[in-house]
């Protein structure tokens, strides 16, 4: 592939890579445009771990 480094991690290797999911959250700031705080970034981490990521048709969940 594309990939110089083939980095895997356990999950990666028990359950192949197309069944995990590396998720990675950037900064982001609101409509104000002030950086978001703890509370807000909980929430938005809570709607991920209860509901999982879509991809296409497939579904990610947290474990």
């Amino acid at each position: 592939g594309p990939y110089f480094h083939h980095t895997t991690n356990i999950l990666q290797r028990v359950l192949g890579d197309d069944n995990v999911l590396l998720v990675k959250f950037a900064e982001t700031e609101n409509a104000s445009g002030s950086k978001l705080h703890l509370p807000q970034y909980t929430n938005i981490f809570h709607n991920v771990a209860d509901d999982g990521i879509y991809v296409g048709l497939r579904l990610y969940r947290f474990f």
